[in-house]
């Protein structure tokens, strides 16, 4: 059976045969694995989630001694549907179920200048957060149900994007080329890998997402 691709994917096995000029299908199944595989790394290496979960998805965090800020890290909430907030989730159906921008606001402000999604939850300096948990633990659980990532369809992913992940996936598939093969050469040494195709992300597909890399309130 073929290959198929992955919800996760950051683009589809037409558009990265047509950026790396592959024809024919003898290599799908190879080129749409290089596809999900680069498209996995390339959303650990920045640590976002650019594809979006399927539904909502309830998260747990713990908000660090006497922060009041939440760093989502490595996760993103999409602004829509807003996001149901509780402080103290494990408490159950106790749990405090939170206003926006009264208990809490997402951060950054508007969303985030690389996805637009949320990187983080910023409580109330006036919210009381005192649980058997937060005393000890030194801190609550603060608990966040939305739905996570950038784009719902991979036709929305921004068209650098794509091609960083063609880039990588293209690097990855040529690794296995006969110039890596020890046949022929008089010493074993000459069997180089190229620098561009190896298994990291490839500098060219590097320079198209470094933006995307996650700091704090960006």
């Amino acid at each position: 059976m073929p290959v198929s691709a992955s919800s996760l994917d950051l683009t589809t096995l037409a558009v990265a045969k047509y950026r790396l000029e592959i024809s024919g299908t003898a290599r799908d199944d190879a080129l749409q694995t290089a596809i999900t595989q680069a498209s996995v790394a390339i959303q650990r290496r920045v640590r976002r989630e650019i594809r979006q979960t399927a539904s909502a998805t309830t998260r747990t965090f713990r908000v660090p001694g006497s922060s009041r800020y939440v760093d989502l890290d490595p996760y993103d909430v999409a602004a829509s549907p807003a996001p149901v907030v509780k402080l103290n989730p494990e408490l159950g159906a106790k749990a405090t179920t939170l206003t926006v921008d009264v208990d809490y606001r997402l951060e950054p402000v508007g969303g985030s200048i690389a996805l637009g999604t949320y990187t983080a939850v910023e409580l109330s300096s006036s919210l009381l957060r005192s649980s058997s948990y937060a005393g000890s633990f030194d801190g609550p659980l603060v608990s966040v149900n939305g739905t996570w990532g950038a784009f719902n369809a991979v036709g929305s992913v921004p068209d650098d994007i794509q091609a960083a992940a063609c880039t990588t996936a293209g690097a990855w598939l040529d690794r296995a080329v006969a110039v890596y093969a020890l046949e022929g050469l008089d010493d074993p040494r000459q069997a180089q890998a190229d620098p561009a195709s190896s298994w990291a992300i490839p500098a060219a597909a590097w320079s198209l997402i470094s933006y995307l890399q996650r700091l704090t309130g960006v």
